[in-house]
């Protein structure tokens, strides 16, 4: 135990400090969420605290998704082994079809329903290369088995084909289907499948904007955090990484070289609206805990500012990005290594004369296991942990965080149980100039927290980050589906012991 008795301690002079320190911390305004209708947006009180919700007491609010998806007229539904029976499907597909249509999608009942008892990776490809020859563009899949993690589940199979064909799915359990022709919570259930179908077909759900009490506080009229802070000139990318499991002791003592890849998954944004998010993810050598500056990545910068320019008519003036999974020891290598992927797609766009200028950079390490906590001094007794913990929005970036580093520490979601764990944010690079107010930078963050959109409430982290992880977990199953979990692995060349990074750089350039 870490303590001043302890004998170490005392006999090197090293005193434990018992009083947590104590620094003065901050409350950002939530934004404000916008929907069809000016009358329809979601306003935070003055306290500061922004209610979320699509239904009350049973009912659903009039609220319409702000870019309702054009949803395509060709789909199908697939029960798995008869998961369900075909009145519940029915019955589910009519009361989804009317929350649909509620929140602004057209959307109708399926022209066609199949039934697949076979559950073979075989058989299901040679469906969806059915749907995909008859231009079926969305299949809802009634089948049990999400939560498992085994590669031979149904649920990672689909997500596969949903790669290889082109066809979007939706994975809907037994559990939820009743939950939602039930008579208590129904209106919830399917209102939170809608969310997450509207955005797959790339719709938006609603807009971030300033809210009302942070503009009088502030005394401006404009929506400074829509059009300037999170404007359409600017872009924001979200990278995190996917690693292997632990080898086995076999592995090991054999010195068997690690041969399961890992996964590096992007997601950015590719207009002004920052629900809409596009992604992608690769793989790289095994136990490499930064993103290379290989061909892949540079390709995926470069689709990435091209989705972006065809959707906006112009390229991003300034990017963001917010970096998952780096430790302290790694700040300079995330900032040379994956800071020179993008300067490098950079050049290659403007060589190509599809791009005349190269726009401002920033990088922002997010560690979320942080050994960081921020406790309210004044804590009630016996409440609910989330009346206990630092509210969200709470930001701390004085005498607490390292002196030499640009870092803040944010509590951007709701505590449901324990103790909040703030996000850790440093930037490691930055070639705006001038560069970027650290006030504005805190603001931009917490507002992303609430990018995620298909939940009534913001996340640990921005939305876009939140999906990069997505992704990469996403590329990991498919990996394992498409291998049976490693039967069929590839080799990966290792890089030379003591090799430096500049012959690394050149190798790869």
């Amino acid at each position: 135990m870490i303590q001043n008795a302890n004998p170490f301690f005392r006999a090197h002079e090293v005193r434990v400090e018992t009083y947590m320190m104590q620094a003065e911390a901050q409350h950002l305004y939530p934004p404000a969420l916008a929907f069809s209708a000016q009358n329809e947006q979601m306003e935070p009180n003055n306290r500061g605290v922004l209610d979320f919700r699509l239904a009350d007491r049973g009912q659903p609010l009039p609220r319409r998704y702000s870019v309702p998806c054009d949803f395509p007229k060709t789909w199908a539904v697939v029960i798995v082994q008869s998961s369900v029976r075909k009145d519940q499907c029915r019955q589910f597909c009519e009361s989804l079809v009317r929350c649909a249509q509620a929140r602004g999608v057209q959307m109708g009942m399926p022209p066609r329903v199949d039934h697949f008892e076979d559950t073979s990776l075989e058989h299901i490809r040679e469906q969806f290369d059915f749907y995909s020859k008859h231009r079926c563009q969305f299949v809802l899949v009634f089948a049990p088995g999400k939560e498992s993690s085994h590669p031979g589940d149904i649920h990672h199979v689909f997500k596969l084909q949903e790669i290889e064909h082109g066809v979007l799915t939706q994975h809907v359990s037994p559990k939820i289907v009743e939950k939602a022709t039930g008579r208590q919570g129904a209106i919830m259930v399917l209102d939170n499948i809608m969310l997450k179908m509207n955005l797959k077909m790339g719709g938006a759900n609603y807009e971030i904007c300033a809210a009302q009490v942070f503009k009088q506080a502030n005394g401006i009229r404009h929506d400074i955090l829509s059009e300037q802070w999170l404007g359409s000139k600017r872009m924001f990318f979200g990278l995190e990484m996917s690693h292997a499991p632990p080898q086995t002791l076999f592995e090991r003592r054999t010195g068997k070289a690690p041969a399961i890849p890992t996964i590096v998954g992007m997601a950015y944004t590719i207009s002004k609206h920052m629900l809409k998010l596009n992604g992608t993810y690769w793989m790289q050598q095994p136990r490499v805990t930064t993103v290379q500056m290989t061909t892949p990545m540079v390709n995926a910068i470069k689709e990435a500012l091209m989705t972006f320019h065809v959707q906006s008519g112009f390229f991003p003036e300034h990017i963001f990005v917010f970096r998952a999974g780096a430790s302290e020891g790694e700040y300079k290598k995330v900032a040379y290594w994956e800071g020179g992927a993008f300067t490098t797609a950079f050049a290659e766009l403007i060589n190509e004369r599809k791009m005349t200028k190269k726009p401002a950079l920033t990088i922002v390490v997010c560690q979320r296991n942080s050994n960081y906590r921020i406790i309210p001094k004044n804590v009630q007794s016996g409440g609910r942990a989330p009346d206990q913990n630092c509210q969200p929005g709470t930001v701390l970036d004085k005498r607490a965080m390292h002196s030499s580093l640009t870092e803040f520490l944010l509590v951007g979601h709701r505590t449901i149980q324990g103790t909040a764990q703030p996000l850790r944010c440093t930037v490691v690079l930055d070639t705006s100039d001038p560069r970027i107010k650290l006030s504005e930078l805190e603001q931009i963050t917490y507002a992303l927290c609430y990018q995620h959109g298909i939940c009534c409430s913001p996340t640990a982290v921005p939305g876009v980050l939140y999906s990069a992880g997505d992704l990469a977990t996403r590329g990991r199953n498919n990996w394992r589906t498409s291998t049976a979990d490693g039967d069929n692995i590839q080799e990966f060349d290792l890089p030379p012991q003591g090799q430096s990074d500049d012959v690394r750089a050149q190798a790869q350039a």
